[in-house]
């Protein structure tokens, strides 16, 4: 009986911290190999716009500022993943703890994706309305080809 408490107890826990680490999958950035990376999809992106050296001084700065606001998320993440830890390797299982920290990770997730939102949407407004209508179909052929 002690064995096959210790064993469930065992595989609880594995299944635990392998859904906390998947659920936290979101800070771990595409590395190259994985479609260029997003940044250089943008990149490619924006190349087929033609844009001018102003609208490309301006997207630079919006991306560089969006890039600081994520990495101002960072610290959060290192402190969750320590949380996790403990409440894992606590003697018992503190349920409460584990929700909060999920909640807390959920809302840093917002709070990424807010930041995403509102960089396409400062990005978007830099161009012009014909490089508007190119931008779209290039998103839609983009997607047919996903």
């Amino acid at each position: 009986m002690t064995r096959t408490r210790t064993f469930n107890t065992s595989v609880l826990l594995v299944l635990l911290s392998s859904l906390a680490f998947s659920s936290m999958a979101f800070d771990k950035p595409m590395s190259k190999g994985e479609r260029g990376g997003k940044s250089q999809q943008m990149t490619k992106m924006f190349r087929g716009l033609d844009l001018t050296e102003a609208q490309k001084a301006e997207i630079k700065t919006i991306r560089e500022s969006s890039k600081q606001q994520l990495h101002a998320l960072a610290p959060n993440k290192d402190e969750n993943r320590e949380e996790l830890q403990a409440i894992i390797r606590a003697d018992t299982f503190d349920e409460d703890a584990f929700m909060a920290l999920q909640k807390d990770t959920q809302e840093q997730k917002q709070q990424a994706e807010l930041i995403k939102a509102k960089t396409m949407h400062q990005i978007y407004h830099v161009l012009d309305s014909e490089q508007r209508v190119k931008f779209e179909k290039m998103q839609q052929e983009r997607k047919q080809r996903k």
